[in-house]
């Protein structure tokens, strides 16, 4: 995981809201309220006195309209605009971190539901917390109502607009790593934890070149042509680790490996995999001699199910989602 130098995403919804405020300022101070000027009048005495109660009118009008803009014009881009003053945190959970680490030296920037974009999340408050001069190393927490609220959250904002993520239960806590915004979790109580996150890091470090296998050859170019990075494994000749991004804009691992023939490699997957318990290793034999292969088991494991398939000449392809 590897964190990036500023919260940007944090500090870019922060800009968004006080540049939303300022277009709203300028709109509703920028109106025209101010009679016209220059002409001489030429009305008589009864049309003016017409004329003034129409003004008089219009100045009731207007009155009703600012008042409505006052109650009901927060509107910018579609999202009510509401302006949030911080007094203090009232939620246990965070008031007790808060004093914490501000007891340990830390600077303690309270965060609003809309700094983070979690209006309708049942989100209560939270804070982002850091040491001056490493910022880059700043860490935040977030109280929702619930788990569920956190990670519909998650979900619905950061991996909706997303270009990469991971995300899974683990140990009754929802766990993710989303590209370009943050990697944490929310417990059951729904307290979240996060850090920037920018991606996993990875860059090619392979070739088609490196391997003198056509197939493990082809099967990089393939990858690399999708996108994928691919790592060349240092210590067996023929083989390398793909890491990319699915349809669905999961991370996918695909790993690839050259063996003499199919037994060889069904040998591989048996001593690598056979031997856990709540695995099941299931073998489809095709017309062309090649061999499909699903390798299920404990979700807890993360990496199943892994699906692929052995060529007729002993080469291994096979992904799963991390």
């Amino acid at each position: 995981m590897k964190k990036i130098n500023i919260t940007k995403t944090l500090i870019a919804l922060v800009l968004a809201m006080l540049m939303a405020g300022s277009v709203f300022m300028v709109t509703s101070c920028g109106k025209d309220s101010g009679s016209k000027s220059g002409k001489k009048s030429s009305k008589t005495e009864s049309d003016e006195d017409d004329e003034d109660d129409k003004e008089e009118e219009k100045e009731d009008k207007k009155d009703k309209d600012d008042k409505d803009d006052g109650e009901d014009n927060n509107l910018i881009s579609g999202q009510d605009v509401i302006e949030e003053v911080f007094t203090g945190f009232t939620d246990s959970n965070i008031k007790v971190l808060a004093e914490q680490y501000e007891s340990m030296g830390y600077t303690v920037d309270p965060v609003t539901a809309s700094d983070l974009g979690a209006q309708g999340y049942n989100y209560v408050e939270g804070f982002t917390m850091y040491l001056e001069g490493q910022e880059e190393y700043a860490m935040s927490w977030a109280k929702f109502d619930s788990e569920e609220d956190g990670e519909a959250f998650v979900k619905d904002v950061w991996i909706a607009n997303c270009t990469g993520y991971i995300d899974r239960e683990m140990y009754g806590m929802y766990e993710f790593f989303v590209d370009g915004y943050y990697g944490g979790s929310v417990g059951y109580d729904g307290l979240m934890q996060y850090v920037p996150y920018e991606g996993d890091g990875r860059e090619n470090t392979a070739s088609p070149e490196d391997f003198d296998n056509p197939a493990v050859a082809d099967l990089c170019r393939d990858y690399q042509a999708k996108g994928f990075k691919v790592e060349k494994d240092t210590v067996y000749p023929n083989s390398f680790t793909a890491y990319g991004v699915g349809q669905d804009k999961r991370h996918v691992v695909a790993i690839c490996k050259a063996y003499s023939d199919v037994e060889a490699a069904k040998s591989f997957i048996e001593d690598n995999f056979g031997y856990m318990s709540s695995v099941e290793i299931t073998y489809t034999d095709n017309s062309d001699g090649s061999v499909d292969v699903v390798i299920d088991g404990d979700e807890a494991y993360m990496i199943f199910p892994m699906t692929g398939t052995i060529t007729s000449d002993g080469v291994i392809d096979f992904m799963y989602k991390e």
